[in-house]
This record gives structure tokens, C-alpha cells and sequence, in this order.
């Protein structure tokens, strides 16, 4: 008998809880997760990420293989485009389809149309981005509602709750002739962070459900410097607008503060912005940005600066030269069908 086999390839979305990828939709029979580094992240003067943010993806990337582990799969991490790497990966294992987020990056975009073109695209599972309200689009021929008439609409409205609010107890398992494991950041030559901070985010997804925890029992008090940091965490994809959402809404009084203000006016903003995208609103969005795997590119802060003084900014992260190695261009060995060696 033919087993299923699903690969799931992920962005930025790296995280178990309220991931519509893992939950809420029929599962298989076996299941890879690969997560692919893309060489201009490495070697592109205009695209190559900073120290900071290669910790920030590879601490996630370490803390989401951790909780497949135990869950029974596992992670492939490959270097090379994904158009060149997906196709004869499911080829190998017989899969039937590739399960991914319609992110909204014009880089994330063109890199899927031509994911989707060398497999057909019959065997793509696009799953949209998740929204926090289930909003009908804005009328064909209707002017686009401003930022403060979207938030009128949104008062008739109960928010979308996250799918999942816990870690899963299983999932499918791996194929059994599946490729695993990651790259160690030396042999692909990428700068090292000695000491990252935030301490929050060194845990991937762990890490920000231990202060969304802290924060619902009231044990600490959030802080700019958390807005901040939850932030980089929405966009590298370790927690869900849902969840955060739903954590300022059981806030009470206490959710009244200017942080929590702020947080809940950034996840309103942009499913402002994502309302608009979805239905059809490019011309007054601009062109698509050019979303790197940490998020860095998605538009913030638009629109709501008349309500606040200044708005948190994640924050930077600035190491000693010593703490870092120069990043160097990775040879021809590291790319093309890297998962093959493992």
C-alpha cells in the first residue's frame, strides 16, 4: 500500500502552536518539514543577513527541531534555491504534496511561483496567511477604508482564536528514507554571535511561550523592551498574531498600559494591511517588500503615530567585532543537493 508522504516547507512560520500547517488540515501519513537557506542570504551584499539575525533564525531553527524530536519527526535544513532543491526531494520520497504559507514578501511570492511552476501547481497547498478576523473583502469599485473606519468595522467583531493553544502530543513521522538535520553555521562559513540577546528569543518558540506564560499570570510587567522583542518574534514566525491578540484581550486593566496599547495597535495595523493585500489593494500598498527570513522588509508603525509619542522599535543588536566572524561566500559544496550527504 502507497503511504502519503507531505512536505511541509517553512518560512517564516516556525512554530508548532497555532500553525495551520500542523493543525486543521488532513494529515498524512508521513510528513518532512525542510526549511531552506537560500545562498543570497549568505553571499548577496544586498540581501546577505547580519550576525544578529543569522542567531536569531538559527536559535528558532534549533528550538523547532527540538520540539519535532520529541514529537516524532524531525527538521532538513538545505542550502541551495528551492526550486532546484523542493522538486527532486519529493520526487525521491513519492510525495504527493508541498504544504506552505502564502507569505506576503515580492521575494516570497516570485520563490513560490517557481516552486509551484517545477512541481505543478496542482500539488501545492498554499494556506494563507492567518488572519486575526474573518473579514469579508473590501468591494470591487469601493474606496479602501481608512485605518480608523477598519477599527470602527472591527468593534462588531470577536477575533479569531488561535487553532491550537498548546504544543501538539504527536505528529505524523518522518519518511523513512527522509534526509535530516542542520548545517552547523561554521561549515557554511556564517558570522557567529558569541552572546545573543535577548535571552526571550534564544529559545525560539520555547522561549516567547515562557513570557507569554510569565505575562498572563501577571508575574513580570510588559515592557517596551518586550513589545520589542515579541515583534522579531511575529515576524521570524515563532508566535501568531492570534496568540498575542488573544493575550491582550484577557488582559483587563492591565492591558490598558501604553506597551500593551502599542502591541495590540502593531497586530491591528497590520491585519489592516493584510486586509488590504487580500483584497486585491496593491496600488496603495506599493509594491510588495522584499521580506528577509527574520521579517526585516514588513511594514510597521504607518498610521499610528498621531495615537503614540514613539513607537518600540525591535531592538538592535550590535556585537563587538571580536564576538564575529566575517561572513564568507559558501563554495559550490554547500549548495545545489546538500541534503543528499546526510
Amino acid at each position: 500500500m502507497t503511504v502519503r508522504c507531505d512536505v511541509i516547507w517553512l518560512r517564516r512560520d516556525l512554530r508548532l502552536i497555532d500553525n495551520d500547517l500542523f493543525a486543521g488540515r488532513a494529515r498524512a501519513e508521513s510528513q518532512l518539514c525542510v526549511y531552506v537557506l537560500e545562498p543570497s542570504w549568505m553571499d548577496d551584499p544586498a540581501r546577505r543577513l547580519a550576525p544578529a539575525q543569522w542567531a536569531l533564525l538559527w536559535e528558532s531553527l534549533m528550538a523547532l527541531r527540538g520540539n519535532l524530536l520529541t514529537r516524532g519527526s524531525d527538521l532538513l535544513v538545505c542550502v541551495g534555491e528551492p526550486e532546484r532543491l523542493l522538486p527532486p526531494l519529493m520526487h525521491r520520497l513519492g510525495a504527493e504534496c508541498l504544504c506552505v504559507h502564502d507569505l506576503e514578501g515580492g521575494n516570497e511570492q516570485e520563490s513560490l511561483a517557481r516552486v509551484a511552476a517545477a512541481i505543478g501547481g496542482d500539488r501545492v497547498e498554499r494556506l494563507p496567511e492567518t488572519p486575526l478576523f474573518a473579514l469579508p473583502p473590501i468591494p470591487a469599485g469601493a474606496v479602501t477604508p481608512s485605518f480608523p473606519a477598519f477599527l470602527e468595522r472591527l468593534s462588531a467583531l470577536d477575533p479569531l482564536a488561535p487553532i491550537t493553544v498548546a504544543l501538539p502530543i504527536t505528529l505524523p513521522p518522518w519518511p523513512e528514507n527522509g534526509p535530516r538535520g542542520l548545517p552547523s553555521m561554521e561549515s557554511l562559513s556564517l558570522p557567529i554571535l558569541s552572546a545573543f540577546s535577548p535571552a526571550t528569543l534564544r529559545d525560539g518558540e520555547d522561549g516567547v511561550q515562557r513570557l507569554l506564560n510569565q505575562l498572563a499570570r501577571g508575574d513580570i510587567t510588559l515592557t517596551l523592551a518586550h513589545v520589542g522583542e515579541l515583534q522579531l518574534a511575529l515576524a521570524i514566525g515563532s508566535v501568531s498574531a492570534r496568540q498575542l491578540y488573544a493575550l491582550c484581550q484577557s488582559n483587563g486593566a492591565a492591558g490598558q498600559s501604553k506597551p500593551w496599547r502599542w502591541l495590540r495597535h502593531e497586530l491591528l495595523w497590520q491585519e489592516y494591511l493584510r486586509w488590504q493585500r487580500e483584497s486585491g489593494r496593491h496600488e496603495r500598498l506599493g509594491a510588495p517588500a522584499l521580506i528577509d527570513p527574520t521579517g526585516r522588509g514588513e511594514r510597521r508603525y504607518r498610521g499610528m503615530e498621531a495615537a503614540f509619542e514613539s513607537p518600540p522599535r525591535p531592538p538592535r543588536y550590535e556585537a563587538p567585532g571580536d564576538d564575529i566572524t566575517e561572513p564568507v561566500a559558501p563554495s559550490a559544496s554547500v549548495t545545489g543537493s546538500w541534503f543528499d550527504r546526510y
